[in-house]
This record gives structure tokens, sequence and C-alpha cells, in this order.
């Protein structure tokens, strides 16, 4: 009767505490159900922005080394050619 009683108050307090909502948390994770959490939503929003500034600057970063390099090229080019006056 005892251990019965002391059981089920165990149970109670494992089931209201986080160490509970972590184990379903996990369960459901392993079922492939996603897990809804508003911090993670957030932090993933926030992530894939940077990312996106980031992919931006890259192309831009890209544009100004293939101008640079049509340039330097441009300049080799030109210093090879022999000089018409000379």
């Amino acid at each position: 009767m005892w251990l019965a009683a002391a059981l089920i108050v165990v149970a109670f307090w494992f089931f209201r505490s986080p160490l509970a909502a972590a184990a379903a948390d996990a369960i459901r994770h392993n079922s492939g159900v996603r897990i809804r959490d508003p911090r993670l939503e957030e932090t993933l929003a926030r992530v894939s922005e940077e990312l996106n500034e980031l992919r931006e600057q890259f192309s831009e970063l890209a544009e100004r080394v293939d101008f640079t390099e049509r340039a330097l090229a441009d300049v080799r080019r030109r210093e090879a050619l022999p000089n018409p006056r000379s």
C-alpha cells in the first residue's frame, strides 16, 4: 500500500519535471515528429537571415574579383604589346 502511494507520488513529480519534458521531446524526435520550440524557430530564422546576407556579400566579392582579374589581364595584355612609337 505504501509502496503504491510512493510510486504515485514519484510518478507525479517526475511527469511535472523538466526531465519528463526532455524525455518526451527525445521520444518525439526519435519518432520523426518535429519539435516546436519558439527559441529554436527564432534562432533558425536569425541564422537563415545571416546566411542570406553572407551569400549576398560573397556574390559581391566574387564580382569584384572577376572585375579585378579582367582589369589585370587587360593591363598585362597591353604591356605585352609592342609600343608602335619605339
